[in-house]
């Protein structure tokens, strides 16, 4: 199982490390794509090696003795549908299925006005002692400057909230918030009772 990451253009790619350090006695490769999907080997260090079609799809296999590659194999998967839909049985006789859905928003949806008042949570318990927040207040940063006039209800948690405290920005300025939330100490809750979220909460808006 590995990780995918995708493209300028969406493809998603999978990267196979083959530039071992020393030569392989033997390697052998399989690669089964099912009907439902089309690859195509961007980056291919091994002679001979290519999609056929098989009764499941495609197949791609290949043996080689004394192997060495000075790259990576490289398969792109093209981008799949906007919704997807898997359904697969066991051998028990269970199904299981996977959706992947992508809903694209409808590009006539009215903006609506901003709001005018926001709350946000802060989490400052002992289990955030060494957490680095400097991403955190970045991302707050960039959201009310995209705000520009707003006033911030600002509370913060350890074991219990403490009392909320406002904030106005003006022209997206969260100077003062932001000050705030990096003078924040990071304690240990006062009861046996710890916090179960880290990092920010959620963001209300009204």
């Amino acid at each position: 199982m590995s990780e995918l990451v995708l493209d300028e253009h969406g493809f998603a790619l999978y990267a196979l490390p083959l530039r071992f350090p020393s030569l392989v006695g033997e390697l052998s490769l399989r690669v089964e794509l099912d009907r439902s999907a089309v690859a195509e080997l961007r980056q291919n260090p091994i002679a001979g090696l290519c999609f056929t079609p098989s009764v499941d799809g495609a197949l791609a296999e290949i043996t080689q003795r004394d192997f060495t590659a000075a790259q990576d194999l490289l398969i792109a998967v093209p981008p799949i549908p906007r919704e997807s839909v898997r359904v697969e049985a066991a051998s028990d006789g269970a199904h299981y299925f996977v959706v992947d859905d992508r809903p694209t928003p409808p590009s006539d949806r009215p903006a609506g006005d901003p709001p005018k008042r926001v709350g946000l949570l802060w989490d400052a318990s002992l289990s955030r002692a060494s957490a680095d927040t400097t991403r955190e207040i970045a991302l707050v940063r960039r959201w009310l400057a995209d705000l520009g006039e707003v006033e911030v209800v600002l509370t913060v948690f350890r074991d219990a909230p403490e009392p909320p405290r406002s904030f106005r920005v003006a022209g997206g300025d969260a100077a003062a918030l932001v000050a705030a939330l990096e003078a924040l100490p990071t304690t240990a809750p006062r009861t046996s009772r710890r916090s179960s979220s880290e990092g920010t909460s959620p963001v209300s808006c009204s």
